[in-house]
């Protein structure tokens, strides 16, 4: 009974890491090719594809990567001054929530500024 339990975890654990692979190996086929042949190919691939892949990255593709960690990097890292925070700001303006970054942090300036005058 017990190598049958041990021997059915492995095969879970394979079975998923397959699937993981396998998701992965296509979604970075159809980010580069946009073909679905090439996808299917890749999903057979799998994990050689997924280490390819990494290995030979465009930097354009970098770049993607890199400005989307920098934008939620700069959102989590807004400080909190005079107790005055984003998060306030954005529970005080509904609209703020729907617009980029740039013009949230003009409007929580000006609402910075209007609230600190007495």
């Amino acid at each position: 009974m017990l190598i049958l339990a041990v021997a059915s975890q492995s095969s879970v654990s394979i079975n998923a890491g397959v699937t993981l692979g396998t998701t992965l190996a296509v979604v970075c086929s159809w980010q580069r090719n946009r073909s679905i042949r090439w996808a299917i190919l890749h999903g057979i691939l799998s994990w050689l594809y997924v280490i390819h892949f990494a290995l030979t990255r465009t930097e354009s593709e970098r770049k993607k990567l890199d400005l989307l960690h920098r934008i939620g990097h700069r959102r989590a890292s807004i400080p909190k001054e005079d107790g005055l925070s984003f998060r306030d700001f954005l529970e005080s303006d509904p609209l703020a929530k729907h617009l980029d970054s740039n013009d949230q942090m003009r409007r929580y300036a000006e609402w910075k500024h209007q609230q600190a005058k007495p």
